[in-house]
């Protein structure tokens, strides 16, 4: 089983040098953390991968030191998703170590390892003080990132990542619901982040954040692809 590890890195390189010599061959190394100031990667971080870089057996294939921007932390989730996909084809296994870095790379990664649940077999493991250790995720231990969202909201998230920028009257028709009922729940997620209005027709989109709802709702199966359209549906719970 050809395994990518992904690795959560801060200042200290144990971790680094401990997946550097555990990574056998047809493995695959991917260390990632949180860029600085303008897109770089803070020299410490640089000097724990560098100390592993040369444990890494030839037969190992090094993905390098990637570093993400979290100014925006919904953008930072979905770019870590789309780089951890990208780097994880051809892989059997996807092994998210989160146990260095700091505490928004780490619950990024955690994010990401769910979304990818559907996609591959995901692990997530760390070590560490307030550290949660998981093994395999079943869809059933999927969460969604922002409190409970319910069936209506992901209705409407879905639509939104096919149609950008349609109105809320046109969206109550697509979903064959009141008008009230689209205004009341985008109203909720608009204050949780997930939707934003923009231009002289007030259309709506996705944030970052709610692209990365959309892709949690499909990976734990409660995507409205999945769900009858043209009924009214009990209000989702509030976002948090």
């Amino acid at each position: 089983m050809r395994t990518l590890y992904i690795v959560t890195l801060g200042f200290a390189d144990e971790k680094a040098i401990e997946y550097a010599g555990k990574a056998e061959k047809g493995d695959g190394l991917l260390f990632v953390t949180v860029a600085s100031e303008g897109g770089g990667i803070d020299l410490r971080v640089e000097r724990a991968y560098t100390a592993a870089k040369p444990r890494i057996k030839q037969a190992v294939r090094d993905h390098g030191l990637v570093g993400v921007d979290f100014s925006d932390f919904g953008r930072a989730v979905r770019d870590l998703y789309e780089l951890v996909k990208k780097e994880g084809e051809g892989y059997d296994l996807l092994v998210f170590d989160v146990s260095g870095g700091m505490r928004l790379l780490v619950v990024a990664a955690t994010v990401v390892a769910q979304m990818l649940a559907r996609e591959k077999e995901v692990e997530v493991r760390a070590e560490g003080e307030n550290k949660i250790i998981f093994g395999k995720f079943t869809r059933e231990q999927l969460l969604l990132p922002c409190g409970r969202v319910g069936e209506r909201d992901l209705e409407i998230l879905e639509v939104l990542s096919q149609q950008a920028g349609i109105t809320a009257a046109i969206l109550a028709e697509k979903l064959g619901v009141s008008l009230k009922t689209v205004k009341n729940r985008l109203s909720e997620l608009s204050k949780a982040g997930l939707v934003v209005r923009k231009g002289r027709d007030a259309g709506i989109f996705l944030t970052p954040w709610g692209e990365v709802t959309v892709s949690m709702g499909r990976a734990s199966g409660r995507s409205s692809r999945g769900t009858s359209q043209g009924k009214e549906s009990p209000g989702g719970a509030r976002g948090s």
